[in-house]
């Protein structure tokens, strides 16, 4: 086993969640982060190795510091971290008021900045970590509807090059992974009966080049490759994995 520790945020289904699954089958050591204590102890069962969960709001992370920090004491040292968590709401920008904004960009972008910020010292004293954010192809492309998102999703990008300036010297990357359209909670038709979901994708397979709509795992280990020693010469990149819908 990896004598090392992922941490991943937003760990309680989706994207999160798989990728919590392969890092374990790579013989990490797990942190699971997220909201809902139930469904992450449903994802920590499933884990083959050494885990922990810690279940709060990630804008209240100075509340909770002092459990993160149990935590994380209990497990080997944390190598990698992975900014997954996120909300996504689609409105009209002029219909979109302060408070909205306000929300996601707490979640979206905030959130990130506090839980890097706390294990950058971290990552600096022992000389390695790979921070890996999960931004999406509307941070270079924007659809209806996404202003907030959009923007917010644009700004984590230009973060994590920032981190990759400021990583380099201690050997800290930092990378995005920009998914197309994934089948994950965060879209109404991924809990949609069976039948109908199928009609749903007889439609949406064809927005991308690679006809299908994608899958968690495949966001997991596009995650995995970034934060493993296969990609060790790369930092400041933004890894765009959409089946092609942003050449359609």
């Amino acid at each position: 086993m990896n004598e090392q520790t992922a941490v991943i945020s937003g760990a309680s289904s989706g994207i999160g969640a798989e990728t919590a699954r392969l890092f374990s089958e790579k013989g990490f050591a797990v942190l699971l982060l997220g909201r809902d204590q139930k469904r992450l102890s449903e994802v920590a069962s499933q884990l083959k190795t050494k885990n922990e969960f810690c279940a709060f709001d990630l804008k209240d992370l100075e509340t909770h510091k002092s459990a993160l920090e149990s935590s994380v004491k209990k497990l080997p040292p944390v190598t990698v971290l992975v900014n997954n968590a996120a909300i996504f709401k689609k409105s009209l920008f002029a219909d979109t008021p302060d408070l909205e904004w306000q929300e996601q960009f707490e979640v979206n972008l905030m959130s990130v900045v506090r839980l890097t910020r706390f294990f950058w010292p971290h990552f600096k004293t022992q000389k390695k970590g790979s921070i890996v954010n999960v931004s999406s192809t509307l941070g270079q492309t924007p659809i209806l509807e996404t202003s907030v998102y959009s923007s917010l999703k644009s700004a984590l990008d230009n973060l994590t090059m920032a981190l990759a300036q400021e990583g380099g010297p201690y050997n800290i990357r930092a990378n995005v992974v920009s998914p197309g359209l994934i089948d994950t909670p965060i879209h109404p038709f991924h809990s949609m009966p069976a039948a109908q979901k199928s009609e749903i994708f007889k439609t949406l397979d064809h927005i991308q080049l690679i006809e299908r709509v994608g899958r968690p795992r495949d966001i997991a280990e596009a995650i995995y490759f970034l934060s493993s020693e296969a990609s060790s010469w790369t930092t400041g990149a933004n890894f765009r994995v959409d089946g092609g819908v942003t050449l359609k």
